[in-house]
């Protein structure tokens, strides 16, 4: 059974880039990202190396998204060895983000992968590990 790997900003970057070098380690890995085609690619470089690949394209702002990510490489893969956040993301300077644009923002970069981390935790726990 290979180990399982879940990656967060891995459409493009250095999360495909991780994505990728985990699989040629023979990881499993779930991919998570706002672009679905670059994610379809991604998934057909993995596949390359005899992995399984699982693709999700949540919305990382809403305040469940953490949940569903855990639930889903769980149901999928039955186990997560690794985290690795590295969605995020702002096209605007500070000086330019209005106050309307600072929640999703935050909730994306910050607190959603916080609590995946947390979620991750405690599914440790339960199984024991």
């Amino acid at each position: 059974m290979n180990k399982v790997a879940l990656v967060t900003g891995a459409s493009k970057g250095i999360g495909k880039i991780l994505a990728v070098k985990l699989t040629q380690i023979g990881f499993d890995v779930m991919i998570v990202g706002r672009n679905k085609k670059q994610l379809l690619e991604t998934k057909a470089e993995v596949e390359n190396f005899n992995t399984n690949c699982v693709v999700t394209e949540p919305d990382l702002s809403i305040t469940d998204a953490h949940l569903s990510i855990i639930n889903r490489v769980i149901q999928e893969f039955g186990r997560l060895d690794v985290v690795i956040n590295y969605a995020g993301g702002n096209s605007l300077s500070i000086k330019d983000t209005l106050i309307e644009m600072k929640d999703p923002i935050f909730k994306a970069n910050t607190r959603t992968p916080y609590f995946i981390c947390q979620e991750a935790i405690l599914f440790h726990d339960k199984a024991g590990i």
